[in-house]
């Protein structure tokens, strides 16, 4: 049986393939229930995260591997289940068996575009309801609430949109006072970390969503294609906050493709998924403070 074309994520693939065999099983009477049970039923400790990556249209997974990166960091873990989704498994409300999901790199549009609508609200009812949501650098884009397509997860715009083209290269990032305590690492040196056109986060103004919690500042920038990269300077890097009943942490950089600092994704998984405690609210009367804070 051979359900591929090029470039079909993988997770589209394997929905296939559990559909198919499914329903020849249940035809023969040898099997019962859904076909898109996709985690097992009892799990195996109360501990365990049960985690969904976002495989599909606006990720490319299968050029760039991008969530194989995540499966190499996550799957060792003890206490994290991960399966990759489709958008045709989150439009058909399989975030429902999961604790948390991660939307990656790749095109934040893209990804909006793939969900289309229907899996766009379904992503959003997860996260009201309880689920937690892991957003890095596309997805990061994907959970603010700018844009038309975006998720309005967390109270945050992305700012110099024009320039968003700006450049990949590594650059230095400093753990806030919150940051330090919440991903357990008290020194306050700055760290080495891989950018890729993420957004420039600011504060989004909205009613609705309470304020974010800065984990960490950018305390170095990039600049091409006529960006100035002063501007990203003393911005947020990665912020965390609450959006109905579910938790939220968005990375503009790439923690995960950032070796040496791969804890920084456990950490956001587990808490997002409730296993840690939450980062104190936090106060925008300084909302750019300087790098010596």
């Amino acid at each position: 049986m051979e359900t591929t074309y090029k470039d079909q994520p993988l997770a589209l693939r394997v929905r296939q393939h559990r559909i198919a065999v499914h329903t020849l099983l249940k035809h023969l009477g040898m099997v019962a229930g859904d076909a898109n049970i996709m985690v097992p039923q009892a799990r195996p400790t109360p501990a365990t995260v049960y985690a969904a990556i976002y495989d599909g249209p606006g990720t490319s997974t299968t050029k760039t591997g991008r969530v194989l990166r995540f499966e190499q960091i996550l799957t060792p873990a003890a206490d994290v289940f991960l399966r990759r989704v489709a958008t045709e498994d989150i439009r058909d409300g399989a975030l429902a068996q999961f604790d948390m999901v991660i939307f990656g790199g790749g095109s934040g549009s893209g990804q909006a575009g793939g969900l289309q609508e229907a899996g766009r609200e379904a992503v959003r009812k997860f996260i009201l309801n309880g689920g937690g949501y892991v957003g890095i650098c596309a997805g990061a884009y994907l959970a603010t609430s700018n844009y038309t397509w975006s998720l309005a997860l967390i109270n945050a715009d992305s700012i110099d949109r024009n320039h968003w083209k700006r450049g990949n290269g590594q650059l230095q990032i400093e753990l806030s006072p919150r940051g330090r305590e919440f991903f357990g690492r008290p020194a306050a040196a700055r760290l080495e970390i891989r950018f890729a056109q993420g957004p420039i986060l600011a504060p989004g103004g909205r009613k609705d969503l309470p304020p974010y919690a800065v984990l960490a500042w950018y305390r170095t920038g990039i600049g091409e294609n006529g960006a100035d990269p002063k501007t990203m300077v003393d911005t947020p890097a990665i912020i965390a906050g609450d959006c109905g009943k579910g938790r939220v942490i968005v990375s503009s950089p790439h923690p995960e493709q950032t070796d040496g600092l791969h804890d920084l994704l456990l950490r956001a998984v587990r808490w997002t998924a409730r296993r840690e405690a939450a980062p104190q609210a936090a106060d925008h009367t300084v909302v750019r403070p300087p790098a010596a804070m």
